[in-house]
This record gives C-alpha cells, structure tokens and sequence, in this order.
C-alpha cells in the first residue's frame, strides 16, 4: 500500500500514479512554532501532511498582528492547494502547532506530470475541486454562524 492512497485528493489513482507523484515529493520537517506557509507569499507547491498539527491563520484586518485561526490540519489534509491554479499570493498562513513532517509538492512538476497522463491529472484536480468545496462550504457555514450569533 502507498502512503499516497490514504490522501483524498489522489483517491482514485493506482500505485503506479501515486509512485509517479511520490517521486516529485519533497519531505520536510517543520518544528512546532515554525510557519509552513506565509500569508501574502507567492506559492509554488502544495503540501500533504504526513504526521503533526498545522493551524491555518490569517492576519487580522481589524487588529494589526492579531491573527485569526480558520482551521487546524492533520495528518493526510492537503495545503497549499490554492497555488496549483495561479500565481496568486497564500490566502493564509500555516504554523506548525506540534513538530510536524510534510511533503512539498513542486506546482511545476505536477503540471509536467498532469500533461503526460491527462487521467491522473483528472482524478486529482476533481478531487482537489471537491477538497476546495468542501472547505468553502465549511466556512460559509461558520460565517453564517458567526452572523446569526452577531444578531445580523
């Protein structure tokens, strides 16, 4: 079994895929209190979390250097997936609450291997897509939340 079938994202592809993937991985260790990812920085990869805890923040629009947390990561979630699809600056920051193990995934090279095979490129952007989805519709609901409890 491949470490890579157990990431929603890649579900769907065979060993022979997820090896093909794996060999584009970059493995790195962040220590607790070290950020991953920086609000604002250009990205160019998208990360898998293979053991640890990351807390996704934002900077505080109301309060400078006060952060807001969005959510917190674990082992198998996907970040930095956003960048996959433009040049555009993180949405947010990633700091490792806990020491924590990733695999970096170069945006770069998983386009390269996404033209070679058009069915594993596919499968994962669909399932990318639905990753995406399902975060979107997890923060409409806390802000819905969030407004009904503000009385608006």
């Amino acid at each position: 079994m491949h470490i890579l079938n157990q990431i929603k994202i890649f579900k769907g592809l065979d060993d022979d895929e997820l090896s093909s993937i794996y060999h584009l991985a970059i493995p790195k260790r962040i220590e607790t209190g070290q950020y991953l990812i920086r609000e604002d920085q250009r990205g160019n990869s998208l990360f898998i979390i293979l053991e640890g805890l990351v807390e996704v923040l934002v900077e505080n629009p109301v309060k400078p250097g006060e952060t807001i947390p969005l959510a917190k990561l674990r082992a198998h979630d996907v970040l930095g997936e956003l960048s996959i699809f433009d040049d555009s600056p993180r949405s947010a920051s990633a700091l490792a609450r806990s020491a924590t193990d990733v695999l970096e995934i170069p945006k770069v090279e998983l386009w390269k291997l996404f033209e070679k095979n058009n069915r594993m490129g596919m499968v994962t952007l669909r399932n990318l897509g639905a990753t995406i989805c399902e975060r979107l519709r997890s923060a409409d609901m806390e802000l819905r939340n969030c407004n009904l409890w503000l009385g608006m």
